[in-house]
């Protein structure tokens, strides 16, 4: 059996000064819906209104003992067994965090929180997140043309969707990647 020096936990107020400097870094700012720098009463807003939420989630990604990312679960819906998903890796230290990260998110979500399609949505502009979707099993349900304004230019935005049933062939195509390296 596989075993990862990795997994999740919820984010806790020691969590919320990181989650604030790796939300503003330019890299990861450029890539959000709203790319603006957030205040410190924002964030603070943000986690406590995720804190308050029964229909969200945020989870922090711990590897090597270290928080590395986040992944924030919205619009879970147990009815119709739906959510939407967003992440992001704010200690790029090494290669593979994204897939490490994917791995224990779908795994919680598909698993966990027994959710039936999960959501996700993607500015044109993240190359890598819209590879990243493909890769780990996702696949695209829609383009929302010239969706998003920023700085006097339209931006689409990809909707991608993961299916429970699927998850399960595609985690194994993720398991043998780790261990073939």
């Amino acid at each position: 059996m596989l075993e990862f020096n990795s997994y999740l936990r919820s984010v806790t107020e020691e969590d919320l000064q990181l989650i604030y400097t790796w939300r503003n870094s330019p890299e990861i700012r450029q890539l959000m819906f709203n790319n603006e720098e957030i205040e410190w009463n924002s964030h603070i807003k943000w986690f406590d209104y995720l804190d308050s939420d029964e229909n969200s989630e945020i989870k922090i990604f711990i590897e090597d003992k270290k928080p590395r990312g986040i992944v924030q679960i919205n619009k879970i819906n147990t009815y119709h067994q739906t959510a939407e998903w967003g992440f992001y890796i704010g200690d790029r230290y090494k290669k593979g965090l994204g897939s490490l990260l994917a791995y224990h998110a779908l795994n919680y979500i598909f698993d966990e929180l027994n959710i039936r399609k999960l959501s996700a949505q993607v500015l044109s502009i993240n190359d890598i997140s819209l590879k990243y979707h493909n890769k780990i099993g996702f696949k695209q349900e829609g383009l929302l043309f010239q969706h998003i304004l920023r700085e006097d230019k339209l931006i689409d935005v990809y909707l991608f969707a993961q299916f429970k049933k699927n998850w399960k062939y595609n985690k194994q195509v993720l398991l043998e990647a780790f261990t073939n390296g």
